[in-house]
């Protein structure tokens, strides 16, 4: 006598697994390719940083970290935001190398999004020109510097 459970089981055929196999193995494929894209390429600038000083061109502290300014970054848009405006806040995107960070295309975020200069940055330390020099960049510390000698040191959270 058979084994009650057994007779609820299919029977596989060869054939029929091999395309099951194959399908599978296909979608598996195109799922992981379809990210791609997506990817972040910004090894340890990539993350959540809080600025912890910024000295000028004599060295003295203009902001520390009491002044809750962030930087977020992510793919390949920057997120700029000082906790004391409220929920607004600026989106850039960035070009990063080794040595340097240029930033470009801010738009502010409020409840009427809208293109905005470079200049409008300048209360996060960013240069006319948004570009920065990298000095420093491991995965907890961030040190950056412009043209106009200033400095920004940033903690990773």
């Amino acid at each position: 006598m058979a084994h009650p459970t057994l007779h609820f089981l299919p029977v596989s055929r060869p054939r029929a697994a091999k395309r099951r196999l194959c399908m599978l193995a296909l979608a598996l494929c195109l799922g992981l390719c379809s990210c791609e894209n997506k990817r972040d390429h910004n090894g340890d600038l990539g993350g959540m940083w809080q600025l912890l000083e910024w000295r000028d061109a004599q060295g003295r502290v203009v902001k520390d970290k009491h002044s809750r300014i962030f930087y977020s970054v992510q793919l390949r848009l920057i997120r700029l935001r000082d906790y004391h405006d409220g929920g607004h806040y600026y989106q850039c995107y960035f070009r990063h190398t080794p040595d340097s960070l240029v930033i470009y295309h801010p738009t502010y975020y409020s409840a009427k999004d809208s293109l905005v200069s470079l200049a409008d940055l300048a209360r996060f330390g960013v240069p006319a020109n948004g570009g920065f020099r990298i000095l420093s960049l491991h995965s907890d510390r961030m040190v950056l510097t412009s043209a106009d000698t200033l400095t920004l040191v940033f903690r990773k959270y």
